[in-house]
């Protein structure tokens, strides 16, 4: 019998497939669970070359009354409700996986908010990890559009973990080009609760019009009419996007829009993150007033999450 991979085993799927260059777009999609087994996954997996590739256990989703034995390593997860269309991609004759969107709505249950909220900026982006944390990995397209996601949420709001799902979704912004991208995104953006600063309505990779023609801007805020333009590092495929700098931060007013040259020690040292949202928050016309008493720890956390490895003393040698 065929095997269903969903939650978070379809997420780890669908970065090997990054990997290994196969197009999941391409995929053919159903709108309703089939006869799927939670016995001989393992082989099944084995059969289209990903053994040992995910990691333990494999969650897979099988009809709600289907009373049969589950393998050892294997997660089984009874689904009752209906499916939207195009919910299941079937990858051969024996896998079938969840859909981008469903898995990510179903790791809601099984995450934190900051987590899933990276999960988030990777299903809406341009890029992928590798299952040990390694490399970054680019994509032709996302796995999702924003919305996409938030049409499947809307569609199934009876399924567990939909609500952190939606409440993730309200935030996140679509076409991150890599991890640090998305820590400078979360870090700016992010509601005060999870350590962001709760600059939203922003745009992420925005070309805007300068004297030397077009070119990109890492994030917009086409409200404002102010954007930043990180300055220091290259996306050479993982962490490793950082180069020393200077400490000087520099302005410039670009055809009516206010571009703040900003680098990566900006996100890293506590201190000058906060002299950085003060300049945007001038460049908005607004005040920073963040009434979380212990909002301080909460973005030490967030940050830490998002930037990890990294550390203010690593750019002092």
């Amino acid at each position: 019998m065929p095997v269903c991979l969903s939650h978070v085993s379809a997420f780890e799927f669908y970065r090997v497939c990054a990997q290994r260059g196969i197009n999941v777009s391409k995929l053919p999609r159903l709108g309703s669970l089939e006869d799927f087994s939670a016995i001989r996954v393992f082989e099944a997996l084995a059969e289209d070359g990903f053994q040992d590739a995910l990691e333990a256990p494999v969650h897979v989703m099988v009809k709600e009354r289907t009373h049969q034995r589950c393998q050892a390593g294997v997660a089984k997860h009874g689904v009752s409700l209906d499916l939207p269309e195009s919910s299941v991609a079937q990858f051969s004759e024996r896998v079938f996986v969840a859909s981008p969107e469903l898995c990510f709505a179903q790791m809601g249950a099984q995450m934190p908010e900051i987590d899933l909220a990276l999960r988030a900026y990777e299903l809406l982006g341009y890029y992928a990890l590798e299952q040990d944390g390694g490399e970054c990995l680019g994509r032709g397209k996302p796995l999702a559009t924003q919305r996409q996601a938030l049409r499947l949420v809307k569609a199934m709001p009876g399924l567990h973990g939909v609500k952190p799902a939606r409440k993730v979704l309200s935030y996140a912004c679509a076409g991150s080009a890599s991890p640090a991208q998305a820590a400078m995104a979360l870090l700016l953006t992010a509601p005060s609760r999870v350590g962001g600063m709760g600059f939203d309505g922003a745009v992420l990779n925005k070309w805007v019009s300068t004297k030397d023609g077009d070119r990109w801007a890492d994030v917009v805020w086409p409200r404002y009419r102010i954007g930043l333009e990180i300055v220091d590092f290259i996306p050479d495929g993982g962490w490793r996007l950082f180069l020393k700098m200077d400490r000087r931060r520099r302005m410039t007013q670009v055809n009516g829009v206010e571009v703040i040259a900003v680098r990566i020690l900006d996100f890293i040292d506590p201190e000058r993150f906060d002299d950085l949202s003060r300049t945007i928050a001038r460049a908005m016309g607004r005040r920073v007033r963040i009434t979380l008493k212990n909002h301080a720890a909460r973005q030490q956390l967030l940050r830490q999450k998002v930037l990890p490895g990294t550390s203010f003393e690593m750019f002092l040698q």
